[in-house]
C-alpha cells in the first residue's frame, strides 16, 4: 500500500515510461487489490489507472482490465454504471486509436493481443463504432468470409452481448458447423455466455448440457453464462434443478466439477451465501470442501467491498465525468 505521497511522486515515471513494465504493472495490480481487500478506497485505484493511458505494455493492460472490470462488476443495474462505462471508455479510447484494426508490419504478436484486447474492453463499455464493425465483420462472415483469427473471439463476443435469440441462433449454427475445430468452438461456447437476455441464456445452458456438445466442453459453456451480471441468479437456479445429473456425470475426477462451482464467487450478498453455503450441505462434495470454502469467502468479501466503495465510487464518477 502506497500512501498519495508516494503516488503522486511516481505517476511521471509512470505517465512518461520511465519504470520498468514490471514496476508499472505491480504499482496498478498492488493498488487494486489493496482496493479490494479495503486497505484504500477503490477510486485510489481507478485514479491512477489514468495515469497509463500512454502504456503500450500488454501485461499492463491486463492488469488493469481485470482491475476495473472486477471493481464495476456489481453495478451494472446502477443508474450511474454509465459514468462507469464512460470511465472505461475514456481509457482505452486512446489506445484503440493508436493500434485500429490493420495488423502492421513487423509488429509483435503481443501487439497483436493489445489490439484484441483494447477493443474488446471498448465494446464492453459500449464503443458504438467498434460494436458495430464486430457486427459487420459477423455478418460477412455467416455469408463465407472468414474473420481473421485475432478477431474471432472478439467479434463473436461482442455479437453475443448485444445480439438476442437470433444470434444464439447462428452461434449454434456455427458450433456445430466447427464440430472438428475445437478451438474454434471454444470460442463460440464461450461467447455464448455473453448475452443479456434471460430468456436467451437460459437456451444457452440448455444446449451447453445437450448432446450437442462434448461432455468435456460443457462446463465452459456454463461458466461463462453463471459468470454474466445477467445471468448468474439463471446459472444458479440451473444448477441447482440438474445437480444431480451434473454430479454424476463430473465428479468421476479431474477439475470438471470445480467449473460448475467457482463461478458463483461472483455473488455478493450474505443471502446468496447462506444459499450456497446450504446447498452444498445438503448435496456435500467432499472433495470440493476447499473451493466450496473458498467461494463463500469472496462472497463475503464481495459484499464488504460494495458496502465501503460503492458510494465513493459513485460520487467519484459523478465529479469526474
Amino acid at each position: 500500500k502506497y500512501d498519495s505521497v508516494l503516488i503522486d511522486s511516481l505517476k511521471p515515471a509512470i505517465l512518461s515510461g520511465k519504470l520498468s513494465v514490471v514496476d508499472r504493472l505491480g504499482i496498478i495490480r498492488d493498488a487494486f487489490a489493496v482496493a479490494e481487500a479495503g486497505g484504500a478506497p477503490t477510486t485510489d485505484a481507478l485514479s491512477l489507472s489514468r495515469v497509463y493511458e500512454n502504456d503500450d505494455a500488454l501485461p499492463v493492460w491486463e492488469e488493469i482490465s481485470a482491475g476495473i472490470n472486477a471493481a464495476g462488476s456489481f453495478y451494472k443495474n446502477e443508474t450511474w454504471y454509465e459514468l462507469y462505462e464512460q470511465y472505461g471508455l475514456n481509457l482505452f479510447s486512446k489506445l484503440v486509436k493508436k493500434l485500429g484494426w490493420s495488423k502492421r508490419k513487423n509488429e509483435s504478436h503481443t501487439t497483436a493481443l493489445l489490439r484484441s484486447l483494447a477493443l474488446a474492453q471498448s465494446a464492453s463499455f459500449g464503443d458504438t463504432a467498434v460494436i458495430a464493425h464486430c457486427q459487420k465483420l459477423f455478418k460477412k462472415h455467416l455469408q463465407g468470409k472468414q474473420i481473421n483469427a485475432d478477431f474471432r473471439g472478439l467479434v463473436y463476443n461482442v455479437v453475443a452481448r448485444n445480439g438476442s435469440l437470433k444470434e444464439l441462433s447462428q452461434l449454434i449454427k456455427l458450433y456445430k458447423k466447427a464440430s472438428h475445430m475445437h478451438e474454434e468452438q471454444d470460442r463460440i461456447g464461450r461467447a455464448m455466455g455473453n448475452f443479456k437476455s434471460q430468456a436467451v441464456l437460459a437456451k444457452v445452458l440448455k444446449f451447453a448440457l445437450s448432446n450437442q456438445v462434448r461432455v468435456q466442453d460443457a462446463p465452459g459453456i456454463f461458466i461463462g453464462v453463471a459468470r454474466n451480471f445477467y445471468g448468474s441468479q439463471l446459472a444458479w437456479k440451473f444448477l441447482k434443478k440438474n445437480w444431480q445429473a451434473i454430479f454424476k456425470k463430473y465428479n468421476a475426477g479431474g477439475h470438471l466439477l470445480e467449473w460448475f462451482i467457482v463461478p458463483f464467487s461472483r455473488f455478493n450478498s450474505t443471502a446468496e451465501a447462506v444459499e450456497f453455503e446450504q446447498f452444498f450441505k445438503d448435496n456435500p462434495v467432499p472433495n470440493m470442501l476447499r473451493v466450496i470454502a473458498q467461494v463463500l469467502e469472496r462472497i463475503y468479501s464481495n459484499e464488504a467491498w460494495i458496502k465501503r466503495d460503492s458510494t465513493k465510487i459513485e460520487a467519484w464518477l459523478k465529479s469526474n465525468s
